[in-house]
Protein backbone atom coordinates (compact mmCIF):
# COMPACT_ATOMS: atom_id res chain seq x y z
CA UNK A 1 0.00 0.00 0.00
CA UNK A 2 1.63 3.31 -0.99
CA UNK A 3 2.20 6.37 1.86
CA UNK A 4 -1.24 8.31 -0.73
CA UNK A 5 -3.28 5.17 0.39
CA UNK A 6 -2.87 4.71 4.15
CA UNK A 7 -3.09 8.65 4.77
CA UNK A 8 -6.31 8.52 2.83
CA UNK A 9 -7.11 5.82 4.40
CA UNK A 10 -6.48 7.27 7.68
CA UNK A 11 -8.61 10.29 6.99
CA UNK A 12 -11.51 8.30 5.53
CA UNK A 13 -11.57 6.65 8.85
CA UNK A 14 -11.49 10.22 10.82
CA UNK A 15 -14.29 10.71 8.93
CA UNK A 16 -16.42 8.41 9.67
CA UNK A 17 -15.42 8.30 13.36
CA UNK A 18 -16.41 12.13 13.53
CA UNK A 19 -19.39 11.86 12.11
CA UNK A 20 -20.33 8.50 14.63
CA UNK A 21 -19.27 11.31 17.23
CA UNK A 22 -21.57 13.81 16.08
CA UNK A 23 -24.57 11.19 15.80
CA UNK A 24 -23.94 10.70 19.33
CA UNK A 25 -23.97 14.56 20.19
CA UNK A 26 -27.14 15.17 18.46
CA UNK A 27 -29.11 12.17 20.97
CA UNK A 28 -27.19 13.87 23.56
CA UNK A 29 -28.02 16.89 22.97
CA UNK A 30 -31.48 15.76 22.33
CA UNK A 31 -31.83 14.47 25.58
CA UNK A 32 -30.07 17.19 27.81
CA UNK A 33 -32.39 19.02 30.03
CA UNK A 34 -32.34 22.42 30.44
CA UNK A 35 -32.17 21.48 34.16
CA UNK A 36 -28.68 20.26 35.28
CA UNK A 37 -30.39 18.54 38.71
CA UNK A 38 -32.78 16.63 36.76
CA UNK A 39 -32.63 13.22 36.27
CA UNK A 40 -32.34 11.56 32.71
CA UNK A 41 -33.20 8.19 31.86
CA UNK A 42 -30.80 7.28 29.25
CA UNK A 43 -31.41 4.03 26.69
CA UNK A 44 -29.15 1.72 27.12
CA UNK A 45 -28.21 1.39 23.81
CA UNK A 46 -27.04 5.18 23.71
CA UNK A 47 -24.98 4.13 26.80
CA UNK A 48 -23.60 1.56 25.17
CA UNK A 49 -22.31 3.68 22.38
CA UNK A 50 -20.92 5.76 24.58
CA UNK A 51 -18.77 3.68 25.96
CA UNK A 52 -17.75 2.34 22.70
CA UNK A 53 -16.84 6.30 22.22
CA UNK A 54 -14.84 6.34 25.43
CA UNK A 55 -17.15 7.82 27.51
CA UNK A 56 -17.13 6.49 31.42
CA UNK A 57 -20.47 5.81 32.98
CA UNK A 58 -20.81 5.34 36.63
CA UNK A 59 -23.61 3.14 37.44
CA UNK A 60 -23.84 3.98 40.67
CA UNK A 61 -24.74 7.90 40.14
CA UNK A 62 -27.45 9.39 38.79
CA UNK A 63 -27.17 10.51 35.32
CA UNK A 64 -28.34 14.73 35.47
CA UNK A 65 -28.11 17.32 32.98
CA UNK A 66 -24.51 17.82 34.42
CA UNK A 67 -23.51 14.20 33.88
CA UNK A 68 -24.96 14.99 30.01
CA UNK A 69 -23.47 18.32 30.08
CA UNK A 70 -19.94 16.95 31.08
CA UNK A 71 -20.12 13.94 27.82
CA UNK A 72 -21.23 16.37 25.31
CA UNK A 73 -18.19 18.29 26.54
CA UNK A 74 -16.26 14.84 26.46
CA UNK A 75 -17.36 13.74 22.64
CA UNK A 76 -16.50 17.62 21.33
CA UNK A 77 -12.96 17.33 22.75
CA UNK A 78 -12.58 13.59 20.83
CA UNK A 79 -14.26 15.60 17.65
CA UNK A 80 -11.79 18.06 18.34
CA UNK A 81 -8.87 15.89 18.62
CA UNK A 82 -9.88 13.78 15.25
CA UNK A 83 -10.19 17.43 13.27
CA UNK A 84 -6.66 18.00 14.29
CA UNK A 85 -5.00 14.61 13.46
CA UNK A 86 -7.08 14.84 10.28
CA UNK A 87 -5.78 17.99 8.96
CA UNK A 88 -1.95 16.91 9.86
CA UNK A 89 -3.10 14.00 7.87
CA UNK A 90 -4.05 16.57 4.92
CA UNK A 91 -1.14 18.33 5.26
CA UNK A 92 1.32 14.99 5.19
CA UNK A 93 -0.66 14.03 1.90
CA UNK A 94 -0.34 17.72 0.62
CA UNK A 95 3.52 17.41 1.26
CA UNK A 96 3.69 13.70 -0.34
CA UNK A 97 2.03 15.31 -3.59
CA UNK A 98 4.73 18.05 -3.86
CA UNK A 99 7.11 15.28 -3.70
CA UNK A 100 6.01 13.55 -6.61
CA UNK A 101 5.00 16.67 -8.46
CA UNK A 102 9.18 17.33 -7.81
CA UNK A 103 10.00 13.76 -9.19
CA UNK A 104 7.48 13.67 -12.02
CA UNK A 105 9.17 17.77 -12.67
CA UNK A 106 12.80 16.33 -12.74
CA UNK A 107 11.92 13.21 -14.48
CA UNK A 108 10.54 15.49 -17.66
CA UNK A 109 13.16 17.61 -17.75
CA UNK A 110 16.10 14.79 -18.10
CA UNK A 111 13.43 13.14 -20.79
CA UNK A 112 13.42 16.49 -22.52
CA UNK A 113 17.31 16.59 -22.18
CA UNK A 114 17.45 13.27 -23.64
CA UNK A 115 15.39 14.43 -26.32
CA UNK A 116 16.90 17.63 -27.11
CA UNK A 117 20.54 15.55 -27.18
CA UNK A 118 19.41 12.95 -29.82
CA UNK A 119 17.63 16.07 -31.76
CA UNK A 120 21.69 17.55 -31.79
CA UNK A 121 22.72 14.12 -33.14
CA UNK A 122 20.38 13.95 -35.66
CA UNK A 123 21.08 17.19 -36.88
CA UNK A 124 24.85 16.97 -36.61
CA UNK A 125 24.45 13.93 -39.09
CA UNK A 126 22.38 15.65 -41.66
Amino acid sequence: MSQFDSIQQSIQAANVQIAELNQLLAQLRAICPSDDRTVVDVPEDLQAELQAAGIVIDPTQDITGTVIKTWIDQIKDQIDALNSAQQLSMIQLQSQMNKQNEAYDLLSRQIKQMQDATNSVINNMR
